[in-house]
């Protein structure tokens, strides 16, 4: 675990609506050249403050592929929805960087 005593630390959140994957994948990349340290998702199955009916990626699925096709950035959900995730099912999951 790093420990960020008396750092400031910047990254990334946008919602993954009404997007297509290599889109939100550019951008994740992005954010990783540029030197941000995190960026994350949301975990709903709907697109919020826009179209209900338009696309949206499942924010744990999208979670793991983003950390798939990244090397640094570190990735993680704002926050997950317990009404509709079970908490074990989620904690099999862990860290996803600690996988590699």
């Amino acid at each position: 675990m790093r420990i960020f005593e008396g750092q400031l630390r910047f990254g990334v959140h946008a919602g993954q609506q009404n997007t297509d994957f290599p889109s939100y994948l550019a951008m994740w990349r992005k954010a990783e050249d540029l030197g941000l340290d995190w960026a994350s998702v949301f975990d709903r199955f709907l697109p919020i403050f826009s179209d209900p009916e338009g696309p949206c990626f499942d924010g744990q699925t999208l979670l793991a592929a983003m950390a798939a096709h990244t090397s640094r950035i570190r990735c993680g959900v704002i926050v997950t929805g317990v009404t509709y995730r079970h908490p074990a099912v989620l904690a099999i999951g862990g860290d996803v960087r600690s996988v590699r």
